[in-house]
């Protein structure tokens, strides 16, 4: 995951194994990773509606949850099995 802003990245959750998880020490450098990237991401966005949806999504994008989810054949919807074929979904 990162927080990006200006044409620079500000902050970044390095989360190697399948985009999901690390390998890094949890506490020590995982932990402090993510409260970065969420001050970060607190500095920049107003977390109302609708960013407030990112917020609380924050990276644990499972496939098999609800929703479009990146995933190793696209970007896909579990609830309707949809394989997208662009990344922009919902545009037409």
């Amino acid at each position: 995951m990162a927080v990006a802003a200006g044409g620079a990245v500000r902050a970044v959750l390095r989360l190697p194994v399948c985009g999901l998880v690390s390998a890094a020490p949890a506490a020590a450098e995982v932990a402090a990773e993510f409260r970065a990237l969420r001050a970060v991401a607190d500095a920049i966005v107003d977390w109302e509606p609708p960013l407030l949806t990112f917020k609380a999504v924050v990276g644990a994008s499972l496939a098999c949850n609800p929703g479009p989810h990146v995933t190793d054949v696209g970007i896909t919807d579990s609830s309707t099995s949809e394989v997208f074929a662009s990344a922009l979904v919902g545009a037409g």
